[in-house]
C-alpha cells in the first residue's frame, strides 16, 4: 500500500538519525523530497478520504473570481477567495486538491525549517502518521490553519506580534480555529509556573466542563446555535483518549522542567496545555473537542522531534521513539483501515 512506501523510509531515516545525529545533515533536502511526494499524493488522489466528495462539491459550487465571489457563503472568506482564484484556471477538482495539499505541506515544511533544534525526519514522520490522512486528505481547511500555526511558531518565540497577528488572520480566514494562534501568542507572553499551570488548569477545566460553562455562555451570545451544534455532534470521547492526552501533557511538563529547560520548549508546552484544557472543557462534544485539541496537538511533531534531537542519552531517545511510534502507528493503522481512506489515483482509477 502506498502509505507504507512513505512511512517505512521515513521511519528508517528517523531511527537512524536518533542513533547518529550527523545523519540529519541533509535532512532539509531529503525532507523536501518527501514533502513533494506527499503533495503529489494529495493532488492525484481520487475518491480517497471521507471528505473527498464534500470538498469536490464545494469546489464545484464556488464561482470563479471572474464570475463574482459566490457560492458556499457560510464558509470562511479566505478559503472561498482561494478557491475562486483556482476556478479561474480550471474547473477540475484535481487542481483544488493539489493546491490545498501544496499550501498545507509547504507551510508546514518551511515552518519546521525555521525552528532550531528539531529533527525534520521525525517531525514529518509524525505528521504523516497522525495528521496527513485525517487532515491533509479530509479536514483540509483546518489542515491549512494548523500549518500556518506551525509557520507562526518562530514569530511567537521571538515575540513578533505583527507577523503573528497577520498569520492568525490568514489562518482564521481558512478555518475559524486559526484565531487560536493569537491566543497562543498571549499565553506564551505570560510568566507562568508550569507545574501550577498544569495542575490548576486541569482542575478548573474539569469544573468548567461539569458546569457546562462555555455552552451556557455561548448560548447567551449565539442564541442556542452553539448548544444545537453540541447536540448534533455529541457523543463524548473515550476515557482512554483523555487518559492518553493527560499522560502526554504531564510528560511534556516533566521534560520542560527537567530535561529540555529552554524558553522555546516551555512556550511550546504552555500552548500545548491550552489545547489540553480546551479538550477537557468540551469533552462531551467529541467533534468540537477533537477539532480544538488537534489544532494544538500538531505541536507534538515539533515537541517530540525536539526531544529526540536534543536529549543527551541514546537510551532515552530510543525509548521515547519506540513509545511515540507505537501511538502513531496505532493512529495510522486506524486511518488506513477506514475504507474511505483507501488510496486511489486519477491515473488508474476505474471511473
Amino acid at each position: 500500500m502506498i502509505y507504507y512506501t512513505v512511512a517505512i523510509p521515513l521511519f528508517i531515516l528517523s531511527f537512524l538519525s536518533i542513533l547518529n545525529k550527523k545523519l540529519t545533515k541533509n535532512s532539509d533536502y531529503i525532507g523536501g523530497f518527501f514533502v513533494l511526494i506527499l503533495t503529489i499524493m494529495a493532488t492525484v488522489r481520487y475518491k480517497t478520504g471521507t471528505d473527498f466528495d464534500s470538498y469536490t462539491s464545494i469546489y464545484n459550487d464556488i464561482n470563479s473570481l471572474f464570475d463574482g465571489l459566490a457560492g458556499r457563503e457560510y464558509l470562511e472568506f479566505g478559503f472561498r477567495c482561494f478557491t475562486a482564484f483556482l476556478k479561474t484556471f480550471s474547473d477540475s477538482p484535481t487542481l483544488f486538491f493539489g493546491a490545498m495539499g501544496a499550501l498545507t505541506l509547504g507551510l508546514l515544511y518551511f515552518g519546521l525549517k525555521k525552528i532550531e533544534g528539531i529533527n525534520i525526519y521525525i517531525a514529518l514522520l509524525l505528521y504523516f502518521m497522525i495528521f496527513y490522512i485525517s487532515y491533509t486528505f479530509n479536514a483540509m481547511r483546518q489542515a491549512v490553519a494548523m500549518s500556518i500555526f506551525i509557520y507562526s511558531l518562530s514569530y511567537i518565540f521571538e515575540g513578533k506580534f505583527k507577523q503573528v497577528f497577520l498569520l492568525a488572520i490568514l489562518a482564521s480566514s481558512f478555518h475559524t480555529t486559526g484565531i487560536l494562534i493569537i491566543i497562543s501568542y498571549f499565553i506564551t507572553r505570560s510568566k507562568v509556573n508550569l507545574t501550577y499551570y498544569f495542575i490548576f488548569g486541569t482542575l478548573v477545566s474539569f469544573i468548567l466542563y461539569r458546569l457546562s460553562f462555555f455552552t451556557v455562555l455561548s448560548d447567551l451570545f449565539f442564541k442556542s446555535r452553539f448548544h444545537r451544534f453540541l447536540e448534533i455532534h455529541s457523543g463524548g470521547l473515550l476515557a482512554i483518549q483523555l487518559l492518553i492526552r493527560s499522560v502526554i501533557s504531564f510528560f511534556f511538563v516533566f521534560v520542560s522542567l527537567y530535561i529540555i529547560k529552554t524558553d522555546v520548549f516551555k512556550k511550546l508546552t504552555t500552548m500545548y496545555l491550552l489545547g489540553y484544557f480546551i479538550y477537557i472543557i468540551f469533552y462531551d462534544s467529541a467533534m468540537l473537542a477533537t477539532r480544538f485539541n488537534m489544532f494544538f496537538r500538531v505541536l507534538e511533531i515539533v515537541m517530540f522531534s525536539m526531544i529526540l534531537y536534543q536529549s543527551r542519552y541514546l537510551f532515552n531517545r530510543v525509548i521515547v521513539f519506540i513509545l511515540i511510534s507505537f501511538l502513531a502507528v496505532n493512529i495510522l493503522s486506524k486511518d488506513i483501515n477506514n475504507p474511505d481512506n483507501e488510496y486511489h489515483s486519477i491515473l488508474n482509477y476505474d471511473k
